[in-house]
């Protein structure tokens, strides 16, 4: 069984606020609501809208959205493997059993509610848990206190989890930062649309090939640069965000816009360093930092080289942040560039990468 609630949910703690991705092109047949922003979800069944002034922020098959990088409150969807002999119920019971955070309390137990629509007029229902827990930050003797609202919704066979994360302490005299959004959140959960998935990989085909036969899956238009992609991974997004996974799933690279462009790289590494050991619970071993790096046509690049340990697995992780000046001594754009494989695999994949590294034009 997967463990993904949990997982998803130290994620976007942690590391979402770090990127975003742009505005996805609305699929056929998606109605967007007034006010609102199409977030993603077709390739795994659903459209997901959030507020217009939220900013996106989807990797690895979980679409998401956070309020702004001074409010990580957040919404997710992610769809879920299956459980075999086990309902709802003792899927979310069994999950929770993983839960990391001190204080975990359960205020709302499997309560029935709609959930968005299919073909735009059946209610779908879903079944709904709220819980709130303390999260103190790594090497933080300061705790802070959470709500959740998690909803498990089947479909078609398909199963999928909806996640609200947000504080749990005052945001104004009268209302907590879960109370402040709740009312956008239930529009948000009203407007999900439940379609059939789309394929995603039958395009793969009419990518443009430079002469190495490496394919060209983001483009300067959508992305805000070129990149060419090994022809034997797997391209799993492309837009604001650029993902692929290689052929056997142990390594995976992104590539996306920096939001935080006023900090230095050092500090913005530090910040990266230190969500990654609120996330793993554990010192993380710097290989490198700060070195200055070429990354394809880019003006200047630092790279940075560590490891982690996360639940007995080790992770190796090459990370390079990019500035590229769009107007010299003027405008410039940032980037984050991160490959991360399991420690046995990082040598198998790391010379692909650093070809598809060099191919990229901004």
């Amino acid at each position: 069984m997967k463990k993904r609630i949990v997982a998803l949910m130290l994620a976007l703690l942690s590391l979402f606020a770090l990127v975003s991705c742009g505005k996805g092109d609305l699929p056929e047949g998606a109605e967007l609501p007034e006010g609102m922003q199409y977030a993603g979800g077709a390739p795994y069944g659903f459209y997901l809208y959030v507020p217009e002034e939220w900013t996106l922020s989807s990797i690895d098959g979980v679409v998401s959205a956070f309020v702004s990088t001074l409010d990580l409150s957040s919404v997710s969807m992610t769809r879920l493997e299956k459980p075999t002999g086990v309902d709802i119920d003792g899927y979310f019971k069994a999950t929770m059993k993983d839960m990391p955070f001190e204080n975990y309390t359960l205020l709302k137990d499997g309560v029935e509610r709609t959930f968005g629509t299919a073909n735009n007029k059946t209610v779908v229902n879903g079944k709904s848990y709220e819980y709130t827990y303390s999260y103190k930050p790594y090497k933080s003797e300061e705790a802070q206190q959470y709500r959740v609202l998690q909803i498990f919704v089947e479909y078609e066979g398909r199963l999928y989890a909806f996640t609200y994360t947000a504080l749990d302490e005052k945001k104004s005299e009268d209302k907590t930062y879960f109370a402040t959004y709740i009312d956008k959140v239930d529009k948000i959960i009203g407007s999900v649309q439940f379609v059939s998935p789309a394929k995603i990989n039958e395009a793969a085909k009419d990518y443009e090939k430079d002469g190495d036969g490496y394919l060209n899956v983001a483009s300067k238009r959508l992305s805000g640069f070129d990149f060419y992609m090994h022809p034997d991974w797997e391209c799993t997004l492309s837009g604001g965000i650029v993902e692929a996974v290689s052929p056997d799933g142990k390594a995976s690279l992104n590539i996306t816009e920096s939001k935080d462009n006023g900090v230095s790289p050092t500090e913005y590494f530090a910040k990266r360093k230190s969500d990654l050991e609120r996330y793993t619970g554990e010192d993380i071993t710097v290989i490198h930092q700060d070195k200055k790096s070429t990354f394809g046509d880019a003006d200047t690049a630092w790279s940075y080289e560590y490891t982690y340990t996360y639940r007995g697995k080790t992770y190796h992780t090459y990370q390079v942040l990019i500035v590229d000046e769009i107007i010299p001594a003027f405008y410039y754009k940032g980037y984050v560039f991160t490959f991360t494989a399991t420690e046995d695999s990082y040598p198998t994949h790391i010379e692909s990468v650093n070809k598809m590294i060099a191919k990229v034009d901004f």
